[in-house]
């Protein structure tokens, strides 16, 4: 698609002005956290009563159900407690509230969905990518395991939650529902390379620690610059889309296409321009942050060899029973307790609910959670 100099350079400037505005990945997170607050119907605003907030409960009171959330409830209670904007998940998927029974309010939302298609460390530990049909027979992946704060704190809640996916309750309602034989669990860190350290350490043998995920890639923009240059190339397009729908990551292609257009028209134009412009984009994509990749087999000791059907069974490890519900929220319950413990000895801890608002996100603290 040939572009005319001026047109070549109004899209370059909404390139670098927005990404131009980007020092790290947390500026990212800011500012789409604040979009999609802003987006948000305003009768959703009020949650407070939905939180848990029995802050001075031991952990040796609590109890938990797993309680079915709709889709438009989920994404209102999760994006006033997570730095992350809510997206939407392809494929497969069960989607939890989890409530503590004495006060009847949630401590976190978890959502599970089919494998993402090519993963570094996956692909390693099978020998090379699985054939997708069979992996997403025996695998799903946690999306979403976010904690209500200061719930997440105080009590390891992230943790909690870690152990509710990685347990034979989810492995048995994932089956139920998608007739699969599902034995491996796979999630990513939110903030991977940035912190050393993430809710998924220390819980094996549920879950372990396996490497990072590349992730070499330019961040998304905001609805607005998406919107604006997906309709600025449909009318120079002659009015056409210059990607029909339906497409799977119908909007990261648009926005690969639209980036490639530009710069084959800047290295027409200008060789220069196309030289400074590419290590532009360049410093942008090292500002995305690697994920830390964490696995668990649900208490099966052969299953890597089975879904690469080197082995024509399934065989429960000594600790198969360790996976059942009850027995997560126990192995749970005492390092949370050590935990309230030494943060309450300590003066750390948290007292209030942590919810976001627009002003909020403006504010200078770790964004990420």
């Amino acid at each position: 698609m040939e572009l005319s100099y001026d047109d070549t350079m109004h899209v370059k400037k909404v390139y670098e002005d927005f990404y131009g505005q980007l020092t790290d990945v947390s500026d990212y997170m800011r500012i789409k956290k604040l979009e999609a607050l802003s987006q948000l119907p305003p009768q959703l605003f009020s949650h407070s009563d939905d939180y848990f907030d029995s802050y001075d409960m031991s952990p040796m009171d609590m109890d938990f159900e797993i309680v079915d959330v709709s889709q438009q409830q989920f994404t209102s209670l999760l994006e006033y407690t997570t730095s992350w904007g809510f997206e939407t998940t392809p494929g497969r998927l069960l989607r939890y509230g989890i409530k503590e029974k004495n006060s009847g309010r949630y401590i976190g939302l978890i959502k599970m969905g089919s494998p993402v298609i090519n993963m570094k460390p996956r692909n390693v530990m099978l020998g090379g990518v699985p054939k997708l049909p069979i992996f997403n027979r025996h695998a799903t992946m946690g999306f979403c395991i976010v904690p209500m704060q200061p719930f997440g704190f105080n009590y390891l809640g992230g943790k909690l939650l870690a152990l509710i996916c990685a347990s034979h309750f989810i492995r048995r309602e994932w089956n139920k529902k998608y007739n699969t034989e599902i034995c491996m669990f796979e999630t990513t860190s939110l903030y991977g390379d940035i912190k050393g350290v993430s809710q998924y350490d220390g819980l094996k043998p549920f879950m372990r620690y396996k490497g990072l995920s590349e992730s070499k890639f330019l961040q998304s923009f905001l609805d607005k610059q998406y919107d604006y240059l997906r309709d600025f190339f449909k009318i120079r397009n002659g009015g056409v889309p210059i990607l029909k729908r339906p497409q799977a990551s119908y909007r990261m292609k648009i926005q690969n296409m639209i980036l490639g257009i530009l710069k084959k028209n800047l290295r027409k134009h200008d060789q220069q321009m196309y030289d400074d412009f590419s290590k532009f984009i360049s410093e942008r994509v090292s500002l995305t942050s690697k994920k830390r990749y964490y696995v668990g087999h649900y208490g099966y000791k052969n299953a890597l060899e089975y879904i690469k059907g080197d082995e024509p069974k399934l065989i429960k490890n000594v600790n198969f029973d360790r996976f059942e519900m009850d027995n997560v929220i126990e192995w749970w319950r005492k390092k949370a307790q050590r935990r309230f413990e030494t943060i309450k000895k300590d003066g750390r801890h948290r007292t209030e609910q942590e919810i976001w608002d627009i002003n909020e996100v403006r504010k200078e603290f770790d964004v990420i959670r």
